[in-house]
């Protein structure tokens, strides 16, 4: 953008010769400040350094997916967000024993009631156990990915690197609701709902938003005729 100002500045002082080549400069210029604001990068704003700022501005290795681009892209598991996210990977060891890898920092121990070296949030609240990191991603308002080594700046150190999940904030200027229904093979069965209600208008609002899955079995139990 500098040399598309230094160069509107320079050409009155240059010769005649190549005053002859000015609207040809012109048109490049043109057509370089429209691709320029065509390719500008969307504004995200993030609180990983505890502060409202720019992702851009934000002196960390970080990924920011914003609420609208999580709905649009059926973000809705951290098996999805792991697709997303660059050198971020998440496996199920065993039912209930999650484990989330950033960077190839990971912990592989078999206990559903350890502690991960990728530590996860939920509104500035803590995950200490590793059963309960796959949650479902739903009504959010962003998720944060930090990369590398954490300090206590969220309460607790992290060796691998910190996801932080950001729920949707109410909205005080209107009310609102979502509800959205899925139905699959062995009767799986999804609902999701939010509510969104402004009390004082300004001042306080009340959100709500809920998530109720069933799946059943597929393997045929001979013994009492059902599926486990």
């Amino acid at each position: 953008m500098k040399g598309i100002v230094s160069l509107r500045v320079i050409v009155p002082a240059l010769t005649s010769l190549l005053l002859l080549n000015n609207n040809a400069s012109a048109q490049q210029t043109q057509s370089s400040t429209q691709a320029a604001s065509s390719s500008a990068l969307e504004v995200v704003t993030v609180t990983a350094e505890r502060k409202t700022e720019n992702e851009q501005s934000v002196p960390i290795a970080i990924t920011a997916l914003e609420g609208s681009t999580l709905q649009r892209d059926a973000v809705v598991s951290a098996q999805d967000l792991a697709q997303r996210v660059p050198s971020f990977t998440f496996s199920d060891f065993a039912p209930g024993e999650s484990i989330l890898s950033i960077r190839g920092v990971s912990s592989t121990d078999d206990g559903a009631g350890t502690e991960s070296s990728v530590a996860e949030f939920m509104d500035d609240v803590y995950i200490g156990r590793m059963s309960n990191q796959a949650f479902d991603l739903y009504d959010l308002q962003r998720i944060e990915v930090l990369r590398g080594p954490q300090s206590t700046l969220y309460g607790r150190g992290a060796t691998g690197g910190v996801v932080s999940v950001i729920a949707a904030k109410p909205e005080l200027d209107a009310a609102g609701a979502d509800l959205e229904a899925t139905y699959g093979n062995y009767d799986y069965t999804e609902v999701k709902g939010m509510v969104n209600v402004p009390i004082v208008t300004d001042q306080l609002g009340l959100r709500i938003a809920g998530d109720w899955v069933h799946h059943s079995g597929f393997t045929h139990n001979l013994y009492n005729n059902s599926h486990i």
